[in-house]
């Protein structure tokens, strides 16, 4: 039997940064698109990132709060060991 453990969606996000397609990026973490949607949203607000609209992209960039953040994220995603081991 896997383990599971639950990453929250904007972990998985930053830790895919960077990139500009939001709907391949729903694809790549088999999350719906609205839901990314709304956490890009959310990350923007919190002035962790910031989106422009280029022509039918948009454009993401961190912030250095969102810089720092990321690879906070990055070190963390490396640092987790992901076993088997206790599970039956």
């Amino acid at each position: 039997m896997k383990k599971i453990i639950y990453l929250p969606a904007w972990i998985k996000i930053l830790s895919k940064y960077p990139y500009n397609n939001v709907n391949k990026l729903s694809k790549d973490l088999d999350i719906t698109y609205s839901h990314i949607h709304n956490v890009l949203k959310e990350l923007e607000d919190k002035k962790i990132l910031i989106i422009k609209k280029v022509g039918r992209e948009n454009v993401i960039t961190l912030t250095d709060d969102g810089k720092e953040l990321y690879n906070i994220t990055k070190k963390l995603l490396n640092h987790m060991v992901f076993t088997n081991k206790g599970c039956k």
